[in-house]
């Protein structure tokens, strides 16, 4: 019989920390805590670092922009990433980015499936948090340069990494699958009761991985009643304020920006925003395209940042029972503590 993991809350500080060079790379999630669905790093890069060009034979990477400004480039051309974009590269997909602004910036990079999280483990130095700009600021000598490019080099083929130049595909015919940015200044929004989902990614445009929201949540909303999931994983990034999450023994913690928590299918949780200012956070959906038909059985029109500033209104007894109906169609059992 199958036991499911035990839900995560990592502090800000939390994960395992590596230095390559100017650049922090904080593994938060990996194989051994999402049964190797996926990996998370946060990774803090100095102003114009970054990896040369290179495509991965087993991951596809999301890149979502926490702090700074981030040019990424692929064969069909570049985009410029900040605070709140998200890019999805497919795998085999050429590309590659760099810290292109005059500040520390960081980014959370999703890895499907998980596993090359370990690349950063072997290639860096582990390092005890710090400030991202006191990591990201420290200048490398040139020997430190040649004796990391060449560590890299050495692993690159145990972890399906390969490394080529822009112009490849098109000098040879190759189809390519383009990189894709989406902000969440202009992407499709919609309410979830009390919440405004912002969302970033689909299940068509990952292959079915994931789905990945910016939930936009009042003081007094989000999900109090306790619940699990049969189908899915969740995981939630604060982005901004504070949510109040419920465990699986209900007990309670307060998450702050920078605090994630992963909750494994199956695993009893809950979330209310209990502060008096929104609070806002991502929201990983894995896999994705169940929850994605939820939402949208249960929508209505997105809320206005003036409405997510008021507190949120309790449901009804008819919304309620119009959500749990919803909820048992697609597998989401409601509980009591």
């Amino acid at each position: 019989m199958s036991i499911p993991n035990p839900v995560i809350v990592l502090p800000p500080d939390g994960g395992d920390h590596y230095q390559l060079l100017s650049n922090r790379m904080t593994i938060k999630l990996g194989t051994d805590e999402t049964n190797g669905t996926f990996a998370l790093i946060d990774g803090a890069l100095a102003p114009g670092t970054g990896p040369a060009p290179h495509r991965h034979s087993r991951e596809m990477e999301g890149f979502y922009v926490l702090d700074g400004t981030i040019t990424f480039s692929s064969e069909n051309g570049s985009v410029v990433a900040r605070p709140g974009d998200f890019v999805h590269s497919p795998n085999e997909t050429l590309h590659g980015w760099k810290n292109t602004g005059p500040t520390t910036a960081r980014v959370l990079t999703f890895l499907f499936p998980a596993g090359f999280e370990g690349y950063f483990a072997e290639a860096g130095d582990p390092v005890t948090y710090g400030k991202a700009e006191e990591i990201a600021g420290v200048a490398p000598s040139p020997e430190a340069i040649a004796s990391l490019l060449s560590h890299l080099a050495e692993l690159s083929p145990g972890y399906g990494l390969q490394h080529g130049q822009f112009g490849e595909a098109t000098a040879t015919g190759t189809t390519i699958a383009p990189m894709r940015l989406t902000s969440a200044a202009t992407a499709e929004s919609y309410g979830v009761m009390s919440d405004r989902m912002t969302c970033l990614a689909t299940a068509e445009s990952s292959g079915g991985a994931y789905s990945l929201y910016e939930a936009t949540i009042p003081p007094m909303g989000g999900v109090p009643i306790p619940h699990r999931h049969q189908n899915e994983e969740e995981t939630f990034y604060i982005l901004d304020g504070e949510i109040t999450l419920t465990l699986p023994d209900g007990s309670t913690t307060v998450a702050t920006p920078g605090t994630l928590f992963h909750s494994p299918r199956g695993t009893m949780h809950a979330f209310q925003n209990l502060s008096d200012r929104t609070a806002r956070m991502l929201v990983l959906i894995t896999p994705g395209a169940n929850m994605e038909t939820f939402f949208r059985s249960v929508s209505g029109p997105a809320q206005t940042d003036a409405d997510l500033a008021l507190p949120a209104a309790p449901p009804t007894p008819e919304q309620i029972a119009f959500i749990a109906e919803a909820a048992a169609r697609h597998g989401i059992e409601l509980l009591t503590l």
